[in-house]
């Protein structure tokens, strides 16, 4: 079972309310906690919008291999995983927002260069965070119809 932020027992789960702390109280390591389980769980997330098995590479290998040299497209992969972590945690819903909003303003200031002077080297980690882009915007405005 997963541990929680701060938490010292074993059996808390992270989605406990009093465990999932707001971006400006939380520690540079309940952070990178946090990140590590989004990380973990982007391999259930996409399979909600690759809806083709010819996607799946792409999504799998090459979102998650960009990622990794491009900072942008990380962060982005993190909020759209916080963003449906939040779906599934009612309880604790809003601070996944909030971080997922704080991850967005910086995915979006890292990928202001690259947007600037689209390559051959980042083309393929633009189209990536365009397309989470539009899923995160899409998927935030959806929801704000009920």
């Amino acid at each position: 079972m997963s541990r929680g932020l701060g938490s010292t027992h074993a059996h808390t789960p992270f989605h406990s309310p009093s465990l999932v702390l707001s971006p400006s109280q939380s520690s540079k390591a309940s952070v990178r906690l946090l990140e590590l389980e989004l990380l973990y769980r982007y391999s259930k997330t996409y399979k909600g919008f690759a809806l083709f098995l010819s996607d799946k590479e792409l999504w799998e290998s090459f979102a998650v291999e960009e990622a990794l040299k491009f900072e942008f497209l990380m962060m982005e992969i993190l909020v759209l995983v916080a963003l449906h972590k939040a779906t599934e945690v009612p309880e604790s819903a809003s601070e996944y927002v909030k971080y997922a909003l704080e991850w967005k303003n910086e995915a979006l200031v890292l990928a202001h260069d690259a947007l600037q002077n689209i390559n051959q080297g980042n083309s393929g980690a633009v189209f990536i965070f365009s397309i989470m882009t539009m899923i995160c915007h899409c998927s935030t405005s959806v929801s704000t119809w009920y």
